[in-house]
């Protein structure tokens, strides 16, 4: 996974930018997380726990581990039961940009070299 960490020179905000087909954790990061420091903690505890599935529940974003993938998904790509959307009904032209997965030690890397960017 591909990525670069920067900070706004306008409004000192952290920004990452994740490569494709990943994209979207980097959104994530820069929206989602920041430098919410608390919440990247609890993230890499749950990490470190690897038979362990979970779920977070975000402002826009769902990110949960489900066996060796970690899945990110917009909230708009969900149901109101957080199930993922099927069929025609389920069906959105900018489908990349509001999902993305990855492996649990890809992941684990992204999040930490951000915890560190943030600290």
């Amino acid at each position: 996974m591909d990525y670069e960490f920067f900070i706004d020179p306008i409004d000192g905000r952290p920004i990452a930018k994740v490569g494709e087909p990943q994209g979207p954790f980097g959104t994530w990061l820069t929206e989602e997380v920041g430098a919410n420091v608390s919440l990247l903690e609890a993230i890499l505890r749950q990490l470190d726990e690897p038979l362990s599935d979970w779920r977070q529940h975000g402002r826009e974003w769902t990110i949960e581990r489900e066996g060796d993938a970690i899945l990110l998904a917009h909230h708009s790509m969900t149901t109101p039961e957080d199930m993922p959307l099927s069929g025609e009904e389920g069906i959105r032209d900018d489908h990349e940009s509001l999902s993305a997965e990855a492996g649990p030690e890809d992941f684990h890397k992204l999040v930490t070299a951000w915890f560190q960017h943030i600290s």
